[in-house]
Formats: structure tokens, C-alpha cells, sequence
């Protein structure tokens, strides 16, 4: 039983990182997406809820900007954040993490 369960985590999984996603604020369509460089999500937010706003400042905590309703893959699903993969725009290629809410799935 055990085997056939891990063929079937395997592939289903492999099919939810594949499907496209878009990613957005808070449904805001005008408003850009920050993905974060995996890994330094933390220091980013760290600094961000003490006030920090200079771009200057968290940009190397910055993969890229996005506009929304911007085309990815979640290459990482996790409990909070996702690992994604911009597939359309100028930023195609860009990989980095945001958080789940910011990934609207079709």
C-alpha cells in the first residue's frame, strides 16, 4: 500500500507544480508583486515591519517586481510561501518565493 501511495503523491504533486498560476496583491490588478529571494524572506520582513521603505535598502532581499496577474509555476509549494517561476514578461526566468495568498491558481 505504501507504494502505491508514494506513486500517487509523486504524481499529483508533479501536477500542481506545473499548472500556471498568477500571482496578485490582494486582488489589486495595479498594484506590483515583490518575489523575494528564496531563502531571506525573513530579514525582508524584518525590516519591512520596522519601517524600512527605501528600495535602496531591500533590494538584496529582492528577486524581481512584477507586474500583477503575472504568469508563474510553483516550482515549491510550502505551508506559507511558494517557490515560483515567472514564465511571461520581461522578468520571464525569475525564480524567488512569495506568500501562498499572492498565488491565484485557475
Amino acid at each position: 500500500m505504501k507504494k502505491y501511495l508514494c506513486v500517487l503523491m509523486l504524481l499529483t504533486s508533479g501536477a500542481y507544480a506545473s499548472s500556471p498560476v498568477e500571482l496578485h496583491f490582494k486582488n489589486d490588478i495595479s498594484t506590483q508583486v515583490i518575489i523575494l529571494n528564496t531563502g531571506q524572506e525573513g530579514e525582508f520582513y524584518r525590516l519591512s515591519s520596522a519601517g524600512v521603505r527605501d528600495m535602496h535598502l531591500l533590494s538584496p532581499y529582492i528577486a524581481c517586481i512584477v507586474p500583477a496577474m503575472t504568469k508563474a509555476v510553483v516550482v515549491n509549494g510550502g505551508f506559507f510561501s511558494s517557490t515560483v517561476l515567472v514564465i511571461e514578461g520581461s522578468r520571464a526566468g525569475c525564480t524567488g518565493t512569495v506568500p501562498n495568498e499572492w498565488v491565484k491558481r485557475n
